[in-house]
């Protein structure tokens, strides 16, 4: 039976977002409607689909479930996928009342929408700031999306977490760009796992991503294996 009140998926809205929103709405407690599973990336499509009268492929592109292990995760890690930390655009989201789906991903502190560093404050919380090199976040999120048929997008993407990753554990105040020493505790805590700050991450994207196929690629990551 379909709901009394189904909203529309906003675009580029999350899984998760769009389970939250639907629950709301129809003054359900929050994992009553629906469950999602695996942080977004999958959940019981057909019942979700007969609540809200959505057809199922449509109600997929919410979720992560097309995506490779690079973005989800796999053996351990969770890949560029957060695992628990919710990150924020202090804009966007107080407009739409909606999180979008690359606010999830750790190679994205940045909102596509608006050029906004994401936070991990509730919006009303946080003032918007301004992010530089937004060109970088675009050709990530692109090559995100490519991913679901493009082996050329995985491998980039899979070397782009190496990279971050290494360059994180083994930062420094002063390397590989001065930053402050909060920063540098966030970003040393990297594990299967990345860390929950948009900012320190934000930092080093850049950084690695202008490295990524370049003769300086190598030495990054064998200095990076030294020091670890």
């Amino acid at each position: 039976m379909t709901l009394p009140v189904v909203p529309i998926p906003e675009p580029g809205e999350s899984l998760r977002s769009y389970v939250s929103r639907l629950e709301d709405r129809n003054n359900q407690r929050p994992g009553t409607l629906a469950r999602v599973h695996g942080g977004g990336v999958s959940a019981d499509w057909a019942h979700l689909s007969e609540l809200t009268g959505l057809p199922q492929p449509q109600l997929r592109c919410l979720g992560w479930g097309d995506y490779p292990g690079c973005i989800v995760g796999a053996r351990g890690s969770t890949g560029w996928r957060l695992r628990q930390a919710q990150w924020w655009c202090p804009t966007c989201q107080l407009l739409t009342g909606a999180w979008q789906r690359s606010w999830e991903l750790a190679c994205l502190p940045v909102c596509l929408s608006c050029g906004t560093a994401l936070s991990t404050y509730p919006a009303a919380e946080h003032e918007p700031e301004p992010v530089t090199a937004q060109w970088v976040f675009k050709d990530i999120w692109a090559r995100v999306r490519q991913s679901t048929t493009s082996r050329r997008a995985r491998q980039w993407l899979g070397r782009l977490l190496r990279v971050t990753r290494l360059l994180a554990v083994t930062a420094d105040t002063s390397w590989p760009q001065p930053m402050p020493a909060a920063m540098v505790t966030d970003l040393n805590t990297w594990g299967y796992h990345p860390p929950d700050s948009p900012a320190a991450i934000a930092r080093l994207l850049p950084f690695a991503h202008r490295l990524i196929g370049t003769s300086e690629e190598r030495p990054i990551l064998q200095s990076a294996f030294r020091t670890a």
